[in-house]
Parts: structure tokens; sequence; C-alpha cells
């Protein structure tokens, strides 16, 4: 359509989808992943400007061939939003998003449930959300060892502000696969945006390295054993609630001085309008 109309295209990788694919299980030589790999290759290299969602996706570009030159990262953003948090003597978890393969939600609540019989601190884990693993995570908050957790639908922006400010962190997880390094979810963003900590589970890369310069939240990228000794000593702190306000006051700075929706939104416009001045 571009070349048709002689317009400049601009491509926003905002996932690279045949890594994800691997990830998730698919072979690399497959021809699914294959042609997935060809599909997106293709348009990068014909494509005037390329904006990938993170500088790993930028240099994974970059590896396959892809100008550096023609690419500019704009990550994802986010608009703060005011939250007042309640607080209580216990502390709360919640999950809000895609329960899916990618996120290996199981896999949290087998992380929480290993700190619940060390640490003396009661704790509640809520997850809301829809996907393809809802119905495992149904049958295993039914287990005596999930008791702490409980499972609600998927609801709308409007209806999830008042979970947010109930609870303490979000988690945020990934499958711990090298082919997630290079994604960042927009979960951290949104969390961060309304002065919520996160606790992040999922392989060592670029949304680790967020959360570690933010202050705003704890990484878990280590092996099973050191992430839940990891986990144990941070709840163990005695001075926990000083530490999660901190983390709070951190959040909401880090995100506007770094990733206010309004910044981004410029970025991505400048791309546009270079485009469009180099088409004329």
């Amino acid at each position: 359509f571009a070349r048709r109309n002689h317009l400049p295209l601009v491509v926003e990788i905002r996932d690279l989808t045949y890594k994800q694919m691997v990830a998730t299980g698919s072979s690399e030589s497959s021809i699914k992943v294959r042609i997935m790999k060809l599909i997106e290759l293709y348009l990068c290299r014909v494509a005037d400007y390329v904006v990938p969602l993170t500088n790993s996706f930028s240099s994974e570009l970059v590896k396959e061939g892809i100008s550096a030159e023609k690419m500019i990262v704009v990550p994802n953003g986010a608009d703060f939003v005011p939250c007042d948090h309640i607080g209580s003597e216990i502390l709360h978890f919640g999950y809000f998003g895609t329960l899916g393969i990618s996120q290996n939600v199981a896999g949290t609540l087998r992380m929480l449930s290993s700190v619940a019989g060390y640490s003396d601190l009661p704790f509640v884990y809520t997850l809301i959300g829809e996907g393809a693993c809802r119905e495992e995570l149904q049958q295993l908050i039914a287990q005596e060892d999930y008791s702490f957790a409980s499972l609600r639908s998927g609801m709308s922006p409007d209806e999830l502000e008042p979970y947010y400010a109930q609870v303490d962190m979000t988690v945020v997880s990934l499958q711990k696969s090298e082919s997630f390094a290079g994604t960042v979810p927009s979960k951290l963003f949104q969390s961060w945006a309304r002065g919520v900590p996160v606790l992040f589970i999922g392989p060592e890369g670029e949304a680790a390295q967020l959360v570690r310069a933010s202050g705003a939240g704890i990484a878990l990228c280590g092996t099973d054993d050191e992430d839940k000794q990891a986990l144990r000593a941070f709840m163990e702190q005695s001075n926990l609630c000083n530490v999660l306000s901190d983390m709070r006051m951190r959040a909401g700075a880090f995100m506007k001085e770094n990733f206010a929706r309004r910044k981004m939104a410029e970025k991505m416009l400048s791309v546009l309008e270079r485009a469009a001045e180099v088409a004329r």
C-alpha cells in the first residue's frame, strides 16, 4: 500500500513473534516460525523507519541484518493515575493481566506457596484475568496448598482500579526463557504509574534491569531455590512496611521521569514527522 501510494512506511515492532513462538514451545526450524520470521524481517527491511518497543528487540533486529540507522526505540508508557493505597496487616499481592503460556502464572503461585510456611507475615494473592491457562490456575487454587490465592474474571480498566489500591505489590511474570529476555511487559508501567511496586519473576534481561533501576520492586531471575531465598529474605524484613512505602514513592517518580505516556507519544510523533519529511 505504501509503495503503491508513494508513502513512507513505518513499522512498529511491539513483539518479535517468531522469538515468542520458540519460547512457548515451537521449534525454531518449524515452517510456521520460519514464515513468521520471514514476514517480520521483510517488513523491517523495506520500512523507512522501524520502531522497536525495547532496546533488546533493536539489538536482535540488527543481528538479523536490519540497519540500525533507521531504528528508533520507543518504549511503552503509561498515564500517571493517583492511587490511594489501602494498607492492612496482611501483605497483598496481585496479578492483573493475561493468564497465558508466556506469563507462566502458575509458576508465581508455586513461588508464593513456597514461602507460605517460612514467613510469619500473612499474605494473600489476587489474580484477575483471562487466558489459555485459566483452567489450570483454577485447578491449582482449588488445592489446599494455594488457599492464599483467589482468581477473578477479567474486567475493564475502570473496574480494576480499586484493586491496584488494595495491593502492596503486583506480580509481573514471564517464562524464564532467553527468548523473553528482551520483553518488557506493559504491566510494569501500569503498576508504577499507580505507585505500586512490582515483584518480577522471569528471565534476566531488560525487564529485570528496569525493575532494579527503578528501585520500585524486586526481580527474581535465578534458580527456583535462589528465588525462594530472595523472596523469603524480602518478606522477612523487620521494616518491610517502610521498604514498600519507599518503593511506592520511587515507582511514581520513575514513571514520571522516564515513561510518561505523553513523552512516548511525542517521541513516536517525531518518528512519523521525520518519515514524512524524508518523503517530501
